[in-house]
């Protein structure tokens, strides 16, 4: 009774480990996401699509002599939230969210589409500080491909942003922000933010590929010649593959990475060269051995994710270990929407010493090359 005892205690220890990634998962997704539309700007949209079923989708009409789509919203696995703008959308009315006033708000990671020309602007004189767009997550802005019929789009489709917070010079960032989330990703897409303490702000990084960002380039930004404002754009990690970077005034940037593409800004920035890559040059040994992944895991970002192909080696906490013979290969990398970014890779391999294989051989480990 005793042995029935301890073997169901430890089965459900074993199936509350197996559901912790789960749960830590599931925290990462939004629960409100509301979008400034004129008398619907207290509807939250992602309620509404998770009554209806994550198999459907949220779809927003401008019931006029075309009857257009504005914009939907859908999931999709692997991606999450997908918020998708068609038809030059331009919104209507000031969201109010948790303490802000915002043009769109949204409590986790949200990628969002471009079909089209889009405009958020919040910069009225009736609402102080306010935010052109509020993410509180990771928030991925990219191309769209498809209708609201998932019929594809042609390739000239437009694909811009512009998002206005409140224009009114201020010293801190509790508003007054064009764009702000922890982390921003750009992908070949053209935004243009502008707000009275910076364009843009992305707490933990701030990715581009092939897309062009203009920070705080409006002509009412500055008084007199000089900016009325205190930055273009700030953020930890400013990572830019191809495209270009326009932003005025002053930047606080503290770590720059740059593949190709133009910037330009107004104050010559200094920055940390962030190189991102593994701090091993050989990633091959006996089986059980452990190396090293960053010498500094604190500088790399949470948009920045290692992988490796198989079970010939297993991730752990800043560390690899071989767990099988064979090879295969280890990768860094971000997903910035559509867009695969490869910061850096090694191959990894694993070998059997001749006094390791009874050992070996009683752990299991190489069962799973066998499938």
């Amino acid at each position: 009774m005793k042995l029935k005892k301890l073997f169901a205690a430890l089965l459900a220890v074993v199936l509350l480990l197996s559901c912790m990634p789960l749960m830590a998962s599931a925290d990462e997704e939004p629960t409100v996401l509301y979008v400034g539309e004129l008398n619907k700007s207290d509807d939250n949209l992602i309620k509404m699509l998770e009554a209806r079923g994550r198999d459907k989708q949220v779809l927003v009409y401008a019931v006029d002599v075309n009857t257009r789509a504005y914009y939907t919203l859908t999931y999709e696995d692997g991606i999450g939230y997908v918020l998708t703008f068609y038809n030059d959308y331009c919104m209507s009315q000031i969201v109010e969210a948790r303490g802000y006033y915002c043009g769109l708000y949204c409590d986790g990671d949200l990628t969002v589409r471009l079909a089209g020309n889009v405009t958020f602007d919040v910069n009225d004189t009736a609402f102080r500080n306010t935010v052109g767009w509020l993410v509180r997550g990771q928030l991925t802005i990219e191309k769209a491909t498809k209708d609201e019929y998932g019929r594809k789009l042609p390739k000239e489709t437009a694909s811009s942003l512009i998002v206005n917070g409140s224009k009114a010079n201020a010293t801190t960032d509790d508003g007054s922000i064009g764009i702000k989330a922890e982390t921003l990703m750009l992908n070949n897409v053209t935004v243009t933010a502008c707000g009275g303490y910076a364009g843009v702000v992305a707490s933990e990084a701030l990715v581009m590929a092939h897309a062009s960002l203009f920070a705080n380039t409006a002509e009412d930004m500055f008084k007199d010649g000089k900016a009325n404002f205190m930055y273009g754009v700030v953020t930890e990690n400013f990572i830019q593959v191809e495209g270009l970077v326009r932003a005025r005034g002053m930047v606080d940037i503290d770590g720059f990475y740059i593949v190709g593409g133009v910037h330009y800004f107004d104050y010559i920035p200094v920055v940390y060269n962030r190189d991102y890559t593994f701090c091993e040059s050989s990633y091959s040994g006996a089986w059980s051995d452990s190396f090293k992944l960053f010498n500094d895991p604190d500088e790399y970002p949470s948009c920045m994710k290692t992988s490796v192909g198989s079970t010939v080696a297993k991730l752990g906490s800043n560390k690899v270990t071989l767990n099988r013979r064979g090879t295969t290969k280890m990768e860094l990398t971000i997903r910035c929407g559509s867009e695969l970014i490869i910061m850096d890779s090694r191959e990894v391999k694993c070998r059997i010493m001749w006094w390791q294989w009874i050992p070996y051989i009683l752990s299991g480990s190489w069962i799973d090359g066998l499938s």
